[in-house]
């Protein structure tokens, strides 16, 4: 499968692979390199310069600072005027205070990353560089404070010197320290270098190997689909068409040379075929040449019986002709009895015409007035109905009546109430009571008259539901009996218009046949005519027949000549497509 996959590849692509290989070790060497050479750089500047370099410098200086203090000091005990003492005085001052700031400032760089430091050691006396430091502080401070400088004196001259070397004796074991660390970088950094030298090797020997182990690869796979693509070729050279199964595998590959396996086989392909079509062409050429060579034969008996035929012929044209002469005068006689009758019919058609033009407007005013009479119906029974419904509000006054008789027994009792009242009120009531009292006929009088309209709506009532009555009666009659007179008069008026159609077409058939014969008839006359003309024709046309037989038969002769040239070249061809092996 993966060799399969590798073929996929153009052959181009494979030799880009060759290159990008080395390329890309080369590039992957630089930049393992320049990452290496870069951390390298870093480490020697941090380590050689930041802290080794520096560190020392103000530990140099701290030294030689601290010798012209002590230099100072001498001076200091020889001055014998006031100018030179105050001179060596600002010597060893100034000279002091830079020896502890260079010192602190070296210090201060190594303790920047003081867990590296910290466990260094000088070779000799084992003190940790953090000690050597401590060290530096106490016998610096001991030996500051044996001399007072402002009164220039000095208290132990013999500890004040065991002091001063004590103190830089540990800037001294510093700086050695510092110098063996130095050694030490220098160490890793050729180290990393030589790791580094090791990979790249390591690299460069591993991409040599693939690129030729590829190249070994790609040659020969080069070379093996060469030669499959040369030997498909000479097998075509060979004539040897045969197909092959071992080349299908080819077909689904897509490098340069399985175009090339795929294009020989469609070109084998097509030859296949181009050359099985020529024999079985060639076969069926030398079938067609046999048969008609026996049709050609046959032919020049054929001619021969034609042409005795043909004078047969001539003879039986002239009888002919004699014959249609005849017809012809009698289809005469026939087309003039089709023109009369063809008139009839034309007028009877036209009559039938009209009779349908009155059925079918007859049909329509009865459309129209029965269109009329039902709208008209339908107009009448909404407003009766909405009418009637209207009515209805009459029924509502009885309602109101009742209401109106219930509000005059409560006007009656509540006036019985009133006349109680007054009745123990004595005389301040009386003028209430003469109120009540008329207020009790009024409800009388009101009672009266609700009775009164009550009668006279039940009356009103009654001649409604009377004329509701009637009105649907009147309705239910006309739909009933009025609209089915008009229904079956237009289904009268649709039965005489059809009859009418019907009838005219009954005509317009007979008409139409009529013509229809007559053209018939036409036809024939004419046909009878040509048939004269061509009878008389045909006999001179025999003779010539009998002339071009002739020739036929000289045609034919020649014809076999041919056939026979032709049966010689599809041998020939025949031979040479049998060298190709299908």
């Amino acid at each position: 499968m993966k060799k399969m996959k590798l073929n996929n590849i153009k052959l181009s692509v494979k030799m880009i692979f060759t290159l990008i290989i080395p390329v890309a070790s080369l590039i992957l060497i630089t930049g393992i390199f320049v990452r290496y050479i870069d951390k390298v750089n870093n480490h020697l500047i941090t380590s050689l310069y930041e802290e080794n370099h520096l560190s020392q410098y103000w530990l140099y200086n701290a030294d030689r600072d601290f010798y012209q203090a002590l230099f100072a000091q001498m001076e200091m005990e020889k001055s014998t005027d006031v100018e030179s003492l105050n001179k060596s005085k600002d010597s060893f001052l100034e000279n002091y205070n830079q020896t502890i700031e260079r010192v602190h400032k070296a210090r201060n760089i190594l303790y920047k990353d003081k867990e590296k430091f910290a466990n260094m050691k000088h070779k000799d006396s084992k003190l940790t560089i953090v000690q050597l430091f401590d060290n530096f502080d106490k016998d610096f401070a001991n030996w500051s404070k044996l001399f007072d400088v402002n009164k220039n004196v000095l208290t132990n001259k013999v500890k004040y010197q065991e002091n001063f070397d004590m103190a830089r004796e540990s800037i001294n074991q510093i700086e050695e320290v510092m110098d063996d660390y130095n050694k030490s970088i220098m160490a890793q950094s050729n180290a990393n270098v030589r790791y580094i030298i090791n990979i790249i090797i390591s690299i460069s020997a591993l991409t040599i190997l693939i690129s030729i182990l590829l190249g070994i690869y790609l040659i020969n796979n080069v070379k093996k689909r060469t030669k499959t693509a040369v030997g498909l070729m000479n097998k075509t050279a060979e004539y040897d068409l045969k197909y092959d199964k071992s080349y299908e595998k080819y077909i689904i590959e897509k490098d340069e040379f399985a175009e090339i396996i795929n294009a020989e086989i469609g070109v084998r392909r097509e030859m296949r075929s181009i050359v099985e079509n020529v024999v079985g062409e060639t076969e069926g050429l030398k079938t067609t040449i046999k048969e008609t060579n026996k049709s050609v034969s046959y032919l020049k008996g054929e001619l021969e019986d034609i042409s005795s035929t043909t004078e047969e012929l001539s003879a039986g044209m002239e009888e002919t002709a004699a014959s249609t002469q005849e017809m012809n005068s009698t289809t005469t006689e026939m087309e003039k009895a089709l023109n009369n009758i063809a008139s009839k019919a034309l007028e009877g058609s036209k009559s039938v015409g009209d009779i349908s033009k009155r059925a079918h407007e007859l049909k329509e005013n009865f459309s129209v007035s029965y269109n009329n009479a039902e709208e008209v119906m339908d107009s009448v029974r909404v407003k009766l109905e909405k009418s009637l419904l209207q009515s209805k509000a009459v029924e509502q006054i009885n309602e109101l009546t009742d209401s109106i008789l219930q509000i005059t027994s409560q006007t009656n009792l509540l006036a019985l109430n009133a006349s109680i009242e007054a009745a123990r009120a004595g005389e301040a009531g009386k003028g209430f009571a003469v109120v009540a009292e008329e207020i009790r006929k009024l409800a009388e009088n009101s009672k009266v008259t609700v009775n009164k309209i009550q009668e006279i709506t039940k009356v009103v009532i009654n001649s409604v539901e009377g004329l509701s009555d009637n009105s649907n009666e009147l309705l239910q009659f006309v739909e009933e009996e009025v609209n089915n007179d008009y229904r079956t008069m237009l289904e009268a008026t649709d039965q005489y218009k059809l009859d009418a159609d019907l009838v005219n077409e009954i005509v317009s058939d007979f008409s139409a046949t009529s013509e229809e014969l007559l053209s018939s008839i036409q036809n024939m006359v004419m046909t009878m005519n040509s048939i004269a003309e061509a009878t008389n024709e045909g006999a001179i046309g025999t003779g010539n027949i009998a002339e071009k037989v002739a020739s036929i038969v000289n045609r034919a002769n020649e014809l076999v000549k041919i056939i026979d040239s032709t049966n010689e070249g599809s041998d020939n061809l025949y031979k040479m497509v049998s060298k190709f092996n299908v």
